[in-house]
């Protein structure tokens, strides 16, 4: 089936074409970009984890760390098993400080119970 010229895109399709100008804007080093799209992509599909997840990457990139937090929160409700969601939310907490430094070790316990990440698994912080 063929779009007219107004049609709207599928909320998969513009998800995938908001992750496509993220990783653009990522590699140019424009992270006021990638957070907007990102933000964008959790609107348009607030169900999906990888948008939380990217969202909350771009945000501690920033130095956002409340707000990356949050994100990998939201990523961790919607996929319980995507283990750099557990880790980067570890590793935000733990550069955040505060908690008694307890924040990062008991969501590190957490993602050693959930599968390895893949081989393109990113690490921030």
């Amino acid at each position: 089936m063929k779009m007219g010229r107004h049609a709207r895109p599928s909320a998969p399709q513009a998800t995938a074409e908001i992750f496509a100008a993220a990783l653009r804007y990522s590699q140019a080093g424009r992270l006021d970009e990638v957070v907007t799209c990102f933000r964008k992509a959790v609107r348009i599909a607030p169900d999906f984890a990888l948008a939380h997840y990217n969202l909350g990457n771009a945000l501690g990139e920033q130095g956002r760390l409340d707000e990356a937090i949050v994100c990998f929160h939201k990523a961790i409700e919607l996929a319980p098993g995507l283990a750099e969601a557990h880790s980067n939310l570890g590793a935000a907490l733990k550069q955040r400080g505060g908690g008694g430094g307890q924040g990062g070790l008991l969501w590190g316990r957490e993602s050693c119970r959930t599968p390895p990440p893949g081989p393109g698994a990113k690490f921030k912080f």
